[in-house]
């Protein structure tokens, strides 16, 4: 169960892509389909040509985004949109395009100039963390505020939905301080604080 849209989330949506369209990446790319869901395994999804024009049968990358990240604040979201931008990046205009959904040295390049700390030179599983002080989080603090309407409700429905299947273990989360860089590891959706910097983690994309 998702979020019903308007107008003026889907203008938000687009204004929020367009925004680091031409921060980080030279407005090369094209609008794609921005969608808002309840993902529950992972936090955002890039779909190569996961959208059909209804009329005209033309397809776009779709681009989708947990829900959930409305609530995690303005750096966690701007950070999984702009990975996401990247892996569209790479089909539209990079030139060693990964034959699987994967991190290859040409993408860790583009979020290293973006302004991302990795985990490793490539891999499918990678942590990309914001250089503190760095392009990205110089960027997201003049970026559009999140206007979207909030998701009160989209937990406890998850929380419905997971109650009918059966129990899986949780695979541990890794939330990193921006400020001193400080990990640390714990559930999916939690909201934790750095004792030392006082700064919300955030969670790490992989």
């Amino acid at each position: 169960m998702s979020i019903s849209p308007n107008v003026d989330d889907a203008l938000a949506l687009d204004s929020y892509w367009y925004y680091c369209n031409n921060a980080f990446l030279g407005g090369l790319l094209t609008l794609p389909k921005l969608s808002l869901l309840p993902l529950t395994k992972v936090d955002a999804q890039f779909i190569r040509d996961g959208h059909k024009h209804p009329v005209t049968g033309e397809t776009c990358h779709e681009l989708q985004l947990n829900q959930e990240l409305i609530i995690g604040g303005k750096v966690a979201f701007y950070q999984h949109l702009v990975h996401l931008m990247v892996h569209q990046w790479q089909y539209e205009k990079g030139e060693k395009k990964p034959t699987k959904h994967d991190h290859n040295a040409e993408f860790v390049r583009v979020m290293n100039g973006i302004g991302f700390e990795s985990s490793a030179n490539y891999g499918r599983s990678l942590e990309f963390t914001p250089e503190e002080g760095g392009r990205f989080m110089r960027a997201v603090a003049t970026a559009p505020e999140l206007a979207l309407l909030r998701p009160s409700n989209s937990s406890a429905l998850l929380d419905l939905e997971d109650s009918r299947s059966k129990p899986k273990k949780d695979r541990k989360t890794t939330y990193c301080c921006p400020q001193c860089q400080q990990k640390t590891f714990g559930g999916k959706n939690l909201q934790l604080i750095c004792g030392r910097c006082n700064e919300a983690l955030i969670k790490q994309v992989e």
